[in-house]
């Protein structure tokens, strides 16, 4: 009887579909939680999902993709640590990033992001649709001392605006140094309109980040290319890597020692709306531990009326921190310097561009292990392979 051998360039093919579409999966899952659409998900939905995913994994490991030693040493570590945590607190996007980021190991980078920003796109612009035609609740927050900010069918408006600019991000790192000059200029007036109509002052401000940074950097990379140099050496890539280690220091020291007494730390604290206050009190209700725990929060989303026990981490690194526990957090960071290491070796200036926006945006905001927002984590195993230049370091 003839066996019948499929070739292994066909299993690899596969595999990687079955990944990408696990992906695209949770990441719809993920985004319409996000927003005012009541969607009765089965209880089933997720366990089934990550089951798929680690079988996914599992095979890669067999017949597709060969795990060097540090990389299996990175996935052992993130499982454990991260099914811990999960079996601690219960949050699922735990266990759903540490799969993610084990699963992506060889799958191109920028088809990944592709995916997101498609999908993202796609469902932003339903969202925005079905609130403006009465479909799902369009909720209009009136808030003393501010203007009216306006959700667009999401939850709150900051997560309306967070969605713009994480996929205005993967757009402007899919084009990189090709991007326009009208692109840039029409990123920089979504920032205007995220300022007007959601006054979400830091997704508007890193909006016109990414404006001016990109536009910096596509100026900087045509003289570099015709120089034969390239735009980022060793010390400026290593000051940007640097960024989100030391936005996760700073807010957390600003917050342990903030006290009403200080006047710079009070002033910061209302720059940052009040973020080290809140990082303060769970501090100390809850404490730090190595592998987190269960902390009760109440926000402002999914209804207009006022919380009276409003209470609420929204600085990423005192959510991962006070919620997933110090080694997440540490991993996490670690991630963000490994992947920036393994940008600046294959040339990828943009991404650590994008890392630094990232990490200045989620000072105030708890959407770095997020699906739904950041999938820029999954670059730590992902194939961040590009066309190399040659020549030496300009900077």
């Amino acid at each position: 009887m003839t066996k019948i051998q499929i070739p292994e360039d066909s299993i690899k093919k596969i595999l990687e579909i079955a990944y990408l579409t696990v992906f695209s999966g949770l990441l719809i899952y993920s985004f319409l939680n996000t927003t005012m659409f009541q969607i009765q998900w089965s209880e089933n939905f997720l366990p089934y999902m990550r089951i798929l995913l680690l079988t996914c994994i599992l095979l890669r490991m067999c017949y597709s993709e060969r795990y060097s030693i540090w990389e299996m040493i990175i996935c052992a570590g993130l499982f454990v640590v991260f099914a811990v945590v999960f079996k601690r607190n219960g949050f699922d996007e735990v266990l759903n990033t540490a799969l993610l980021i084990m699963g992506a190991r060889g799958i191109s980078f920028k088809k990944i992001v592709k995916i997101y920003f498609v999908i993202s796109l796609i469902l932003l612009l339903i969202t925005i649709a079905a609130a403006l035609t009465g479909h799902i609740e369009n909720l209009v927050y009136m808030q003393e001392g501010r203007n009216i900010r306006i959700a667009f069918g999401c939850n709150y408006p900051t997560d309306f605006s967070a969605h713009i600019l994480y996929i205005v991000l993967a757009y402007a790192y899919l084009r990189k140094e090709k991007i326009s000059y009208f692109e840039l200029l029409v990123i920089g007036g979504l920032g205007v309109f995220v300022y007007i109509f959601c006054q979400a002052r830091l997704n508007s401000i890193c909006l016109e980040i990414i404006m001016f940074a990109f536009g910096g950097y596509k100026i900087w990379h045509k003289k570099c290319t015709k120089k034969k140099r390239i735009p980022f050496g060793w010390k400026i890539s290593t000051i940007l890597s640097a960024v989100p280690v030391l936005c996760a220091g700073g807010m957390i020291i600003c917050s342990m020692l903030f006290s009403s007494n200080n006047k710079f730390l009070v002033l910061l604290d209302r720059v940052l709306s009040y973020r080290l206050r809140l990082g303060k009190k769970g501090i100390d209700l809850y404490g730090l531990s190595y592998l987190g725990q269960w902390i009760p929060m109440q926000g402002n989303g999914g209804t207009v009326k006022e919380q009276v026990n409003y209470f609420f981490l929204d600085s990423s690194y005192l959510y991962v921190l006070l919620q997933y526990g110090i080694l997440v957090l540490m991993i996490i960071l670690g991630a963000m310097l490994i992947i920036n290491y393994r940008a600046y070796l294959n040339r990828d200036f943009v991404l650590i561009l994008t890392l630094c926006i990232v990490a200045i945006q989620c000072m105030v905001e708890h959407h770095l292990m997020d699906l739904a927002y950041n999938p820029f984590l999954w670059a730590l195993l992902a194939d961040l392979t590009v066309r190399k230049v040659q020549g030496k370091s300009s900077i």
